[in-house]
C-alpha cells in the first residue's frame, strides 16, 4: 500500500515535511475481505502543519490509485478498504 500525505495550506509545504506510519489490520486477508488501514501522522514543523490530508494508493488490491483517508483522531487517518477479487497475494 502506498500513502500520500498533503498539506491543505501553502505555508505548510515550507517547513519540515509532515511524515506517516501506515499500518493494516488484519494485515493479511483473502480477496473479498476487508482491513482497516491507518496511518498515523507526525505533523511537519516550522511552520506546524495544522490540517493534513490523507490518501492512498490501493490500485495493487483493486482500490482506488489516491483514496482519501478518514481522520478518526489526533492525526490518525483510517480507511476500511476491500480486497478487490482479482488481488494476487504478494
Amino acid at each position: 500500500m502506498g500513502y500520500q500525505i498533503l498539506p491543505t495550506r501553502r505555508a505548510d509545504i515550507l517547513g519540515t515535511s509532515p511524515a506517516g506510519v501506515g499500518i493494516a489490520n488484519p494485515v493479511s486477508v483473502p480477496p473479498g475481505s476487508n482491513t482497516l488501514l491507518t496511518v498515523t501522522v507526525t505533523p511537519g514543523t516550522d511552520p506546524p502543519s495544522i490540517s493534513l490530508v490523507v490518501t492512498g494508493n490501493l490500485a495493487a488490491i483493486d482500490g482506488s490509485a489516491a483514496q482519501a483517508f478518514a481522520l478518526a483522531g489526533s492525526n490518525v487517518f483510517t480507511f476500511l478498504a476491500t480486497i478487490g477479487p482479482d488481488t494476487r497475494p504478494a
